[in-house]
């Protein structure tokens, strides 16, 4: 009974467990994506870096597939309820992506005449799936600024940092002139250190005032707590700085981005284009479908399998003792 009992618990996690994780593999590891490897590319210049686009479809929303021109879109049942408050959820149990939601694609597919686009395979942070690239727009990023305005671009050998040095804090932003999101480096940190400052490029704006693109690396110590006293943390930090006032956070936007525009398999980007924008419509009877989450399940499986075993050994016990 005991030999039995151990070996149907350890059968089910071997069954349950790896599958919860494995499954994450669905879409770009499928036979699908195994067979037409050779044709699937990167939206990227490298590796797996993404680009993030807008849901635009003339439907109003997007239901991502398993593979290109599938009907069988992403259910969240059990292996994706990490994202059932963000998303809308069909009453067919699938994924969908309303028009104006940011969508990450890392690679392409030309298949039975379209294009097909697959989203990050780490699915760490949106369902997988395919989904048209014509039922997509580009979002305009630092890449599409610099490309644009990389003959402004100059080097000097001989600037001087002081001002990023002396700076205790440090606003990084994704280009000159951005209304974009931007980040800030403390640099009032415990034991904060500049251990080297790079200085790509610079580029002088509209008013003639000078911008530096550079790579910071830097070390502090971490926060003390109940079992160390901090510890030693090496970082780097990167982006556009405002050289005359590096810390300042409060410059108007002068450059916003351009709207998203249809994406081209040929690179051939046009931002003054600009594109149709169709308005978000939530599919016809769409519901929120409550999931368990994954770990509740693994926990409330295990901890099932591990109260019978209780059982199963007092029952053991009581008959041999007799009492």
């Amino acid at each position: 009974m005991i030999k039995r009992f151990r070996f149907l618990s350890i059968l089910l996690i071997i069954i349950l467990v790896p599958k919860h994780y494995v499954y994450a593999d669905m879409v770009f590891g499928n036979a699908f994506a195994n067979q037409n490897s050779d044709k699937i590319k990167s939206v990227a210049d490298e590796g797996f870096r993404s680009k993030r686009f807008i849901a635009n479809s003339p439907s109003g929303y997007i239901i991502p597939k398993v593979e290109p021109g599938s009907k069988k879109g992403i259910s969240p049942s059990f292996y994706y309820p990490r994202w059932n408050d963000q998303y809308v959820i069909t009453l067919k149990n699938e994924f969908a992506f309303i028009n104006g939601e940011l969508i990450d694609i890392t690679h392409t597919i030309f298949h039975n005449g379209q294009y097909f686009g697959v989203m990050a395979p780490t699915h760490s942070y949106q369902p997988p799936g395919w989904v048209l690239m014509d039922e997509l727009l580009l979002v305009f990023d630092r890449d599409n600024w610099e490309e644009k305005h990389r003959m402004d671009f100059y080097y000097d050998q001989n600037h001087n940092l002081e001002t990023i040095y002396a700076a205790k804090q440090i606003v990084f932003w994704l280009w000159p002139g951005s209304d974009r999101e931007k980040w800030i480096l403390n640099c009032t940190l415990d034991e904060f250190n500049f251990q080297n400052i790079w200085l790509d490029y610079s580029y002088k704006d509209h008013n003639d005032k000078e911008w530096g693109k550079i790579v910071i690396k830097y070390s502090y110590r971490s926060r003390p707590s109940s079992d160390t006293d901090g510890f030693p943390i090496e970082r780097y930090d990167s982006g556009w700085v405002y050289l005359s006032d590096p810390e300042n956070s409060n410059i108007p936007a002068f450059y916003p981005a351009a709207a998203g525009i249809k994406w081209s398999p040929e690179g051939k980007i046009d931002w003054d284009l600009g594109a149709t924008v169709y308005p978000p419509v939530f599919p016809a009877n769409n519901a929120l479908i409550p999931t368990p989450k994954p770990n509740t399940v693994l926990i409330s499986i295990l901890v099932t399998a591990l109260c019978l075993g209780i059982v199963v050994v007092l029952k053991y016990n009581k008959d041999k003792t007799g009492l």
